[in-house]
């Protein structure tokens, strides 16, 4: 008869308490391993990471020598001293048969740090796949903002050339006619009649020269290359006799990315044009300022205004002038499109027009 002190009644329950005592360690050093895989892959780059994790994988395996792989081929066939996360990203591969002496919690811990691994390497792999889109990316918007200023400064220099023929073609030969005229003026000769009529052929070609001169300094304003925006600008305004102008200057600096100058000289220009010839305005206020990185245009009229519908009209979302209206806006438009610009235009029958034009302002140096 045995009692409760006897060696072989006792031997059972310490058994099962070392046992108890032993699957909690196990159990443990796998929540261990999970943990501190996960943590290393939070807190270090991938290849450090990496380095980390063998190591605890190896420790995990009583010090076996192990080695993770990343393979190009993520359909291999997996040999026997390795073990893979289920979309093959990673391979854990021992270098002897310890993974023949694990059980199934154990390889199934080691199947979860193999995923944990293989979701960072694709997470790595897709950031290195958008970083390399954002420089693609980056490199295009530079070509483009390179041919936009190449578009931009040959448009300029075509117009130039124009002014330069006009000056010295069509300029020169009304100030001869001019000339010739004042001279036979001063014919004694010339009877009252005419006169008259050669007086009114002179104030024509007057007339002439004021506009081949207003139309060579619209073509290229020597304003905008020696002083900038805003003096082109309120050279601009200084040509309107019959309208009080006033220019807003609220930029920070004096000169701006060259196209960005041309395009929003242009876009004033047409304003000023429209407000003058068509607006029947009297008074006429342009303001230039910075808003959150883009550079605004704004132009306010007192005129007649239009309303917008008879401007334009949409196309399968497109809109197109109709009977003359909206040449002008047109051209305002896809001068600002040239440099990802918009405009924004508010107005209605003799209620005035107030048109705004928004440029970004970029600073990398490709369109100065």
């Amino acid at each position: 008869m045995t009692t409760a002190t006897d060696p072989e009644h006792l031997a059972s329950p310490i058994q099962e308490l070392r046992t108890l005592y032993r699957e909690a360690e196990a159990r443990a050093s796998r929540l261990r391993l999970i943990v501190e895989t996960r943590a290393s892959l939070d807190q270090y780059p991938l290849p450090r990471a990496i380095t980390d994790i063998t190591g605890l994988i190896g420790s995990f395996c009583g010090g076996a020598a192990i080695h993770l792989r990343t393979p190009t081929d993520q359909h291999q066939t997996i040999a026997n001293n390795a073990m893979a996360s289920k979309d093959g990203r990673v391979l854990i591969i021992f270098e002897d048969q310890a993974i023949a002496r694990m059980g199934n919690e154990d390889k199934t811990s080691l199947q979860i740090v193999a995923d944990l691994v293989a979701a960072a390497v694709f997470a790595d792999d897709r950031e290195q796949e958008r970083e390399a889109l954002l420089l693609m990316l980056a490199e295009r918007e530079k070509q483009l903002a390179q041919l936009v200023a190449a578009i931009l400064s040959t448009q300029e220099r075509e117009r130039a050339h124009i002014a330069y023929d006009l000056h010295d073609g069509v300029a020169q030969t009304l100030v001869s006619l001019l000339h010739h005229l004042q001279a036979l003026e001063a014919d004694p000769g010339l009877t009252t009649v005419l006169a008259k009529k050669v007086d009114q052929c002179s104030e024509i070609a007057r007339m002439a020269i004021q506009d081949i001169r207003h139309a060579i300094a619209d073509l290229r304003p020597a304003e905008l290359d020696d002083l900038g925006l805003p003096a082109a600008i309120s050279a601009k305004l200084d040509t309107v006799d019959e309208t009080a102008c006033r220019l807003d200057n609220r930029l920070p600096v004096d000169r701006l990315p060259q196209a960005i100058e041309i395009v929003l000289y242009r876009v004033a220009q047409e304003a000023i044009t429209n407000a003058r010839k068509h607006a029947g305005c009297q008074n006429l206020h342009v303001q230039l300022r910075i808003e959150a990185d883009h550079v605004v245009l704004e132009a306010n009229d007192d005129g007649c205004g239009f309303p917008l519908a008879a401007a334009h009209v949409g196309v399968q979302g497109e809109t197109r002038p109709v009977r003359g209206f909206g040449i002008g806006l047109s051209a305002m438009q896809e001068r600002l499109s040239l440099v990802n610009g918009t405009l924004d235009i508010i107005s209605a029958a003799n209620q005035g027009t107030r048109l705004i034009a928004r440029v970004p302002l970029i600073d990398k140096g490709e369109s100065q």
